[in-house]
């Protein structure tokens, strides 16, 4: 999205994949996220092959102008080889359709496509880079990286097969890049001139260019004096295509090769190169002498190899630790509903979607302290002049509801899903058509796709009715989004402010979002299901599968337990757990565990939110935000990991704690590249204390689903021999 001119808000860019049918455009437009499809301006890209079906079919078009209400409608796409901007439906955007707005497009779409972890390496205060022309940057960039799929090979082909057409034979300056420069020859026939292109790389950054050319000989045969060219994955200082590219292409005989790079830096370069982006400032080059990282004295500095352009360091490791600053705000709202059964684990909800996590409403409503705070919440909305109060058709948003308009005193109370308000008749329908204040209540909010699914249905019935405007307020029992700039999103919705509150809920708790794919109970049930019949049927493990194949949820006995029995296997709870003896802990530490006094889910909950708070951006004053302790993806070369001394065998002594640090935890927020030693230590310390066996099954899942590393398997089995059938057959029939 981007702003072209004064008079336009905001623009809609969407490349539309050519493997999918045309047919299903207007589908491919509606999934668009919701703050897209609320632009002013709607522009496609067209791969050469799509536009030709759309043109032979104007309902096409047609249905996707319907998806946008109107926006005026624009297509990119290639005319005589190059790319045009063509108004196609709705009012004609004076002055849009020009060269700049087409550089625009063209950069914002492949900053899209390139800008991701792996080709990024970011920006952090504690490390720098040094770039193979041994440059300092505080941020390094790789776009040869990026290109995972054909459609984002075909994103970049788009804007580069009009560059380079004609040109066949490429020299890169990466071997990242080989596959978009043939991906690129490859698009010139679409653009109607076939052309069979060969394509050479830089085999590192100081290859001598004598060698060089020696290859470029071999590999380009003949050449055809017009037809070099030079793709560049990133043009920084311009040195090695002034002093090596150029020189060796023109010395094998090509006269004024072409030249144009992925990328630029912000930095002015010494040879100046056509580039299709520019990086931000982030990507500053710096002379060594002049770093600023480096005359801080705090910062490492981290060397990009010149062959591969990988890290010498395979992770700069960033340990955080679990703080009673993190645990607070999830322990106060856990602590206030606890033993009601309102929180529970590996949950599948009645509309098929399944909670790792998950918060019940319904027992919350029927304590006092929930009637308290919804008192003290809806205070501000007392004078604001609520009409009518809408909700979902499920019990918790009903009752809630009616709590609300009790408190505010609504009489208008109307329960409809989202996806049905347009149908509404009668009374219903006058009255949503009479209220200029519409609250929506709901039990929950995790996205905010329920509260765009209303806003959208509400507008719509009202506009085809000729009814006029209408404010809407929502309030949630809890808002539990995955971080507080996620639940800005939602705020924005209802057009939320400090002075103007249109969003209000009762309990804020941020909790991973995590279904299935990523549920620690499914990937257990996964690996007790893929067990030989003989471990099954083993008591312990037969009534942990039956546990785990409900669709209820965990409630209590969470955690894969274990007893000094292995015949029998039987499940025993974190009562039977020898909890009063630390198995080790550093003296300055309390012992008091800072969850305050919960167990199971409600335990499991209240740690899965204090670790999804340290992944997540806080605002720390007005404007100023907190960069995040753990990271939702990993971001080589940056290790945000949970320091292996504070969770293991440190200050979170109780089994119960750990398992559930482990269950709420990513893989990469345990383990580092190169630290796995570090790692192990604490296990092998965590093994040697009288109370780690009831632990051991927890610690068997987490080494097969590699949370810990496999050095740490034999520890486990040397620590306690009786759990070695269980602990191999796991390890080797993991699905």
């Amino acid at each position: 999205m981007f702003a072209e001119l004064p008079s336009i808000g905001s623009v809609m860019w969407m490349p539309f994949p050519r493997f999918i049918d045309v047919t299903q455009l207007d589908v491919f437009v509606a999934n668009c996220p919701p703050s897209v499809l609320r632009s002013d301006v709607a522009i496609i890209g067209m791969h050469p092959a799509s536009f030709q079906k759309i043109s032979a079919n104007a309902d096409i078009l047609d249905d996707v102008a319907r998806r946008i209400e109107g926006a005026p409608l624009l297509i990119v796409r290639h005319q005589n080889g190059k790319p045009v901007i063509e108004h196609v439906r709705g009012e004609e955007v004076v002055g849009f359709q020009n060269a700049t707005a087409l550089e625009q497009i063209r950069e914002r779409d492949i900053a899209e496509v390139i800008r991701r972890p792996g080709s990024e390496l970011p920006k952090h205060a504690g490390l720098h880079y040094e770039g193979p022309n041994g440059d300092h940057y505080e941020a390094f960039f790789r776009p040869g990286f990026a290109a995972r799929s054909i459609e984002e090979l075909d994103r970049l082909a788009f804007w580069l097969a009009p560059m380079l057409l004609g040109r066949k034979s490429i020299l890169v300056d990466h071997w990242s890049m080989i596959a978009i420069a043939y991906h690129v020859g490859g698009y010139f026939s679409e653009l109607g001139y076939p052309l069979s292109i060969t394509v050479q790389t830089l085999q590192k950054y100081d290859e001598n260019r004598d060698v060089l050319v020696r290859r470029l000989t071999s590999a380009f045969g003949t050449v055809d004096r017009e037809m070099g060219a030079v793709l560049v994955s990133v043009n920084s200082s311009g040195r090695l295509a002034r002093d090596v590219l150029f020189p060796a292409m023109t010395e094998i005989g090509f006269q004024n090769p072409f030249g144009v790079a992925i990328a630029q830096t912000p930095s002015p370069p010494e040879a100046p190169l056509l580039s299709l982006t520019k990086l931000s400032d982030d990507f500053v080059r710096y002379e060594p002498s002049k770093c600023p990282a480096c005359a801080k004295g705090n910062s490492t500095l981290i060397p990009i190899q010149r062959d591969s352009y990988l890290l010498n360091l395979a992770a700069y490791i960033q340990p955080t630790r679990i703080t009673r600053a993190a645990a607070h705000p999830s322990t106060e709202v856990v602590e206030r509903y606890r033993g009601i059964n309102a929180f529970c684990v590996h949950r599948t909800h009645s509309d098929g979607r399944h909670h790792a996590y998950f918060v019940d409403l319904l027992p919350m409503l029927e304590t006092g302290v929930f009637r308290e705070r919804l008192v003290t919440a809806v205070g501000p909305w007392h004078d604001a002049g609520i009409e009518l109060i809408v909700h979902p058709k499920h019990m918790a948003g009903a009752r809630l509801a009616s709590m609300v308009a009790e408190e505010l005193g609504v009489t208008r109370i109307l329960g409809c899903d989202e996806n049905r308000l347009q149908q509404l008749e009668g009374d219903d329908m006058e009255h949503l058509l009479a209220a200029r204040r519409i609250c929506l209540v709901d039990d929950v909010v995790i996205s905010g796709a329920r509260v765009y699914g209303y806003r959208n249905s509400l507008t719509a019935a009202r506009r085809s009715r000729g009814a006029g405007e209408y404010e809407l307020y929502c309030l949630v029992g809890v808002a539990r989004a995955t971080s507080e700039k996620a639940l800005m999103g939602v705020y924005d919705m209802v057009h939320h402010t400090a002075v103007n509150p249109r969003f209000l809920s009762i309990e804020k708790l941020f909790l991973p979002h995590w279904g299935e794919s990523h549920c620690r109970w499914c990937a257990e049930l996964r690996i007790l299901d893929g067990l030989p019949n003989e471990i099954q049927v083993k008591p312990l493990i037969h009534s942990r599968l039956e546990v785990l194949r409900g669709p209820g949820g965990l409630l209590d006995d969470i955690f894969l337990s274990w007893t000094n029995d292995p015949e029998t296997w039987t499940t025993v709870t974190e009562d039977t757990w020898p909890i009063d003896e630390p198995a080790y802990r550093y003296m300055e530490l309390s012992s008091r565990s800072v969850f305050g006094e919960v167990q199971g889910a409600d335990l499991a909950v209240s740690v899965a939110a204090a670790i999804q708070w340290l992944r997540g951006n806080h605002r720390v004053g007005d404007e100023q935000w907190r960069e995040s302790e753990l990271d939702e993806v990993f971001h080589s070369p940056l290790a945000k990991v949970l320091d292996p001394q504070l969770y293991l065998a440190g200050r979170f002594y109780e089994p119960a704690i750990v398992a559930s640090i482990l269950r709420a935890s990513k893989a990469h927020d345990i383990r580092a590249p190169g630290d796995d030693l570090r790692l192990n230590d604490r296990i092998e310390i965590l093994m040697k204390a009288e109370n780690s066996k009831g632990l051991c099954g927890e610690l068997i899942l987490a080494a097969a689903i590699d949370q810990l590393p496999r050095i740490s398997r034999e520890l486990l089995i040397q620590a306690h021999p009786d759990i070695k059938s269980l602990a191999q057959s796991i390890w080797e029939h993991r699905r």
